[in-house]
């Protein structure tokens, strides 16, 4: 996998504490994947192939022959900022997945709202989802949601009474962006954060 380092100046000072979104009363649980809340080497990915590890537990899948994507890690925040570069994409999936750590997972249970915050910058619309998978006991328990058109800050939530969990059973949790038809764009993905809270009685 052809890798460029250096093309950026990287920066000395340590790195401010992140900011947080404005999340929803009751939360009990905030994460951002490395890939957006740690510095990365600022470096680039061309003709990246399926299944490149970007940062722990963020990996990017795709099943386009040519591989004619580019990606870019910039030390621009915190949160840091990720420039998807898509040329003539004859794939049909262009994914990035997220590994959810342990304290998202712990006494998970249906009475749980996990909240989505990402910010999109994009050179044309194109249609983004968010799958939220969950281990339980031998299934895979999945939400698919669809993000908001355009760019700016959007907020999604996956309500977890629509899956039947096993409490006590969640042993992995992932979390999938995915870009449809995604040929000839530039999607800049300035942050993802996901967050926990316990739902509000009705």
């Amino acid at each position: 996998m052809p890798v460029w380092r250096g093309l950026f100046a990287s920066r000395a000072e340590p790195a401010p504490p992140l900011p947080a979104p404005d999340l929803p009363h009751g939360t009990d649980w905030m994460w951002r994947s490395p890939l957006w809340s740690e510095r990365q080497p600022d470096a680039g990915w061309v003709g990246i192939a399926d299944k490149t590890e970007l940062a722990p537990g963020a990996t990017l899948f795709h099943d386009c022959p040519l591989a004619e994507i580019a990606l870019r890690s910039l030390a621009e925040g915190p949160p840091h900022l990720l420039v998807c570069e898509v040329f003539a994409f004859q794939g049909g999936f262009l994914s990035l997945a997220f590994d959810l750590p342990d304290a998202a997972l712990t006494a998970l249970a249906p009475h749980h709202v996990i909240a989505l915050d990402v910010v999109l910058e994009m050179e044309k619309p194109i249609e983004i989802f968010a799958r939220l998978n969950i281990r339980s006991g031998p299934n895979v328990e999945q939400i698919l949601l669809e993000l908001p058109r355009g760019p700016g800050r959007h907020r999604v939530q996956f309500d977890l009474s629509q899956v039947p969990l096993q409490v006590g059973r969640v042993t992995q949790g992932w979390l999938d962006l995915i870009l449809d038809a995604p040929a000839m764009n530039r999607i800049e993905i300035g942050d993802v954060c996901l967050s926990r809270r316990v739902r509000a009685a009705l």
